[in-house]
């Protein structure tokens, strides 16, 4: 007798024992479920209801009887639930649908019966043929059991593992693993070495597409793996286990150095082969240390042999054994050779390196690639986590003009209060810059000018303490529009330490220059908060006398042109710079006048 069951939610056998009434032909009958009213609102539990169930061509509802060749269809919404032992000879096909086995056997993954409310259910599904594909969602709570002559996994497992382990899926002849697996480890933290028997059977073939387990968060460069592992007579079982991914490590900044080595301390890794690939070019074989170098080029003394390497690929084999791989790493040269692109923001070619390797067991791994680069072809706004202060810049290479930018945080991590904006600058409240900032908050500062646009240099601006470091975040958005454009462009956001450049120091109002005007700012904020200095002074927190001799040192320094300071003798005294202030001032607020578009550089 055959049995198959297919639904579009949550599909399931009960241990109602589901009674077929006796005017009824023993042939294959779909019954479909019709629930307790449309919507199935008031359903109670009770599977064992004839009007819930109904069949198109057949007059009189009935309930599908386990012993007769029938199809339960579920695929309106509703629910059925398995507690208890239900054996069933026969196929069991789930499409789109769940099939939950909780403690005991539920559809709906639970440790209590949902029909009758015992606390501690136990039950077995059983079947000849099971397959779960498409939509179709096998879970098993740890402590449910579900039997099979065989299973075809293509939707997806889901199971549970407590600090007791998990009961495994008991297949008599063959599995075949595809699909997804997600785990729930519930009140449970696994090892970082742990490993666990999902399935057992005579013959595992196949892999899951995909692992995952919500709620647990792996150390970096360790992953989820599963593998094929004999338990004994003549049985096999697909295994999970926590695996360590190789990591090639390339420093961009020292000539293109790179590295294979295992991320985790004590979780070496032992590899007969791997390949370095880069579809740009963006490979050295001049700089090549191979292993096949290290243990004696052209000889067989470790085993290693390596192929002719090019701009595209370096490879090595190991036909005699294995080389283990720990934190420490094996370095293989200077093998990272990018080219320079040709556009502002134009990814570095050379950079789509992939790196893979082959284990002890013949299985090839993907590894993880981390290149070091403090190149950023792209405007930059770098947050200092140890004090707050931001920097706008361009490091680039490329000529870039803005005339707008924004900066926002969802998390309210802004600090308005330490705001140096580029309208505090050019004059805030006037049209001397043409900037014009937004009321600021903590959740988005932004600046608009209308009349000039803004060459962004790589020394760039300091934009003040405006991230609150104590909380530190680290959610900040930084958006940009270029002159001409009408659409904004994401920026590049960047948590690192900074200091002033030595290039700006007595610059304290950002515009290039150490003049008349760096010599206000230090004088209408001595006292105050040194975020006023736009980050080129003493260091201090505060605006203090060695600020004044910053500025005095470093009088008439032009940064926008890469001119040097001149002698401190030409540098005016307070009183007379007092004087010259207000009549250069006056002469300027009378006489300029500003083309409809400037240009300025920060």
């Amino acid at each position: 007798m055959r049995r198959s069951i297919t639904g579009s939610m949550h599909v399931a056998l009960t241990a109602l024992g589901l009674m077929l009434w006796a005017t009824h032909a023993a042939a294959q009958v779909e019954v479909v479920w019709v629930g307790a009213d449309p919507g199935n609102s008031n359903f109670d539990g009770d599977f064992n209801v004839a009007d819930y169930w109904d069949h198109p061509s057949i007059n009189g509802p009935f309930v599908p009887e386990g012993i007769y060749d029938e199809i339960a269809i579920i695929n309106n919404g509703g629910t059925a639930t398995v507690s208890g032992s239900v054996p069933v000879q026969g196929s069991l096909s789930v499409s789109n649908g769940t099939l939950a086995v909780g403690s005991g056997g539920s559809i709906q993954v639970a440790a209590v019966d949902t029909v009758d409310g015992n606390s501690d259910p136990t039950g077995v599904f059983t079947s000849g043929a099971a397959t779960f594909g498409g939509n179709g969602v096998l879970s098993i709570a740890n402590g449910g059991a579900f039997e099979a002559e065989s299973l075809s996994l293509s939707g997806l497992l889901q199971q549970q593992i407590t600090s007791t382990g998990l009961t495994a899926i008991q297949v008599g002849q063959s599995v075949n693993l595809g699909g997804n697996l997600e785990i729930d480890f519930s009140g449970f933290t696994p090892s970082s070495s742990g490993s666990w028997a999902l399935i057992e059977a005579n013959s595992v073939s196949g892999s899951f597409v995909d692992i995952s387990a919500p709620g647990v968060t792996l150390q970096e460069g360790l992953f989820w793996g599963t593998r094929t592992v004999s338990v004994g007579g003549g049985r096999e079982a697909a295994e999970l286990f926590v695996d360590t991914q190789l990591v090639l490590e390339v420093d961009a900044d020292s000539g293109g150095v790179a590295t294979i080595k295992s991320p985790v301390a004590g979780f070496p890794v032992s590899i007969e082969g791997y390949r370095i690939r880069s579809a740009a070019g963006g490979l050295n074989p001049a700089g090549w240390n191979s292993l096949d170098d290290l243990d004696g080029p052209g000889n067989d003394d470790g085993g290693w042999r390596e192929t002719p390497g090019t701009a595209n690929q370096l490879a090595e084999l190991n036909q005699d054994g294995a080389s283990s791989i720990d934190d420490a790493g094996v370095s293989l040269g200077t093998i990272f050779m990018p080219g320079s692109p040709s556009a502002f923001r134009e990814a570095v070619p050379g950079t789509d390196l992939v790196f893979d390797y082959t284990l002890a067991d013949g299985s090839v791994r993907q590894g993880l690639v981390n290149i070091n680069s403090s190149y950023v072809n792209d405007l930059v706004l770098t947050v200092d986590p140890t004090d707050g202060d931001v920097k706008l810049s361009n490091p680039s290479g490329f000529a870039v003009e803005i005339e707008a930018y924004e900066i926002k945080s969802s998390m309210d991590s802004l600090v308005p209060g330490g705001w140096t904006s580029l309208d505090d600058a050019d004059g805030a409240g006037s049209n001397d810059g043409g900037w014009r900032e937004t009321p600021g908050s903590s959740s988005y500062l932004a600046e608009l000018n209308e009349d000039s646009t803004l060459a962004v240099s790589a020394a760039g601006k300091n934009l003040g303490s405006i991230y609150d470091f104590a909380t530190d975040a680290r959610d900040l958005v930084f958006t940009f529009l270029m002159a001409g454009e009408t659409e904004p462009l994401m920026g590049t956001v960047l948590y690192q330490e900074f200091t002033p450049s030595a290039a700006d120091l007595g610059d304290f109002n950002g515009d290039g220059l150490v003049n008349l005007a760096d010599y206000t700012v230090w004088r209408d904020n001595l006292g105050g908060s040194a975020s006023a200095l736009n980050g080129n002074g003493s260091g201090s927190s505060v605006v203090t006398a060695a600020d004044y001799e910053i500025w005095k040192d470093n009088f008439g320094a032009d940064y926008t042109n890469g001119l040097s300071a001149v002698a401190s003798s030409n540098v005016p005294e307070p009183n007379t710079a007092l004087l010259v202030a207000l009549v250069v001032g006056g002469y300027f607020a009378m006489q300029v006048v500003r083309p409809k578009r400037g240009r300025a550089t920060i």
